[in-house]
């Protein structure tokens, strides 16, 4: 069900476990009855220790894995698999996780793609690196 306006990511009773080693019975639960909402253009940061599971929260947010318990939606469609609106950044030493929407991503690219096309209709783009005193050439 997608709805015209963004609503935002909307986390509800996730939970998600990982297997200790392949035959052991004993999974390690990493997520427990999680839920959390985020306004559509909020920016949140996901802080914990080491192992906490905020990198495998996002990744269930990203629909990078879809093994859970509860659900997760983005502007109302229950995230099932990747999308090219939704994406993580990792950030480096400091293991600090973020979650953000490629929109503006989106944007920009059809920004640069338009000017690339611009730029071949009117056969500049060979000359677009040269210094100016050369353009006429």
């Amino acid at each position: 069900m997608t709805t015209t306006g963004s609503e935002g990511i909307r986390i509800r009773g996730v939970s998600n476990r990982y297997a200790r080693q392949r035959d052991a019975d004993d999974d390690l639960l990493v997520l427990d009855d999680i839920s959390l909402n985020i306004a559509a253009g909020e920016f949140i940061s996901v802080l914990g220790a080491s192992g906490c599971g905020k990198s495998t929260l996002l990744r269930l947010a990203a629909g990078l894995d879809t093994d859970y318990r509860g659900e997760i939606s983005v502007d109302g469609e229950r995230v099932r698999d990747t999308s090219l609106e939704r994406g993580i950044v990792f950030s480096g030493s400091a293991a600090i996780s973020v979650a953000y929407s490629l929109a503006e991503y989106s944007r920009r690219a059809a920004q640069r793609a338009a000017f690339a096309t611009a730029e071949a209709r009117r056969g500049v783009r060979a000359r677009r690196t040269r210094r100016p005193a050369r353009l006429r050439a």
